[in-house]
């Protein structure tokens, strides 16, 4: 399908003039598509790899609410501290902890008792 349709338009990628021998034009050459499509491609992508970050640091903390019993490393993200302020925490009695065997367990009513 041949066109004698000639129309000035600005490229979406370069920004320069050109001439479109179609109404659908939106670049003026190959290589400028190519290269807004790489970029769209690497958008998407670092738009869906945000999304899953942000899903994945909701979910333990919704998670948390409802457990009886925190691990160390639970209670970190609970309570948004660092596992050297939570061991703080504990060796200045302000949190109560249980050992079994190698696992520190820690109780939520305890944590609950910090802000009260």
């Amino acid at each position: 399908m041949s066109s004698t349709i000639e129309t000035v338009r600005i490229c979406q990628e370069c920004g320069k003039k050109f001439t479109a021998r179609t109404t659908k034009t939106r670049f003026c050459t190959l290589r400028c598509n190519r290269r807004n499509y790489k970029k769209r491609e690497r958008d998407a992508k670092v738009k869906k790899s945000e999304k899953e970050t942000v899903e994945k640091r909701q979910i333990p903390t919704a998670n948390l609410g409802a457990k009886a019993y925190l691990s160390v490393k639970d209670a970190c993200q609970l309570l948004t501290i660092s596992r050297t302020t939570l061991w703080r925490l504990i060796g200045d009695k302000k949190i109560k902890s249980v050992k079994l065997g190698r696992r520190v367990v820690i109780a939520r009513h305890s944590i609950d008792k910090l802000f009260i």
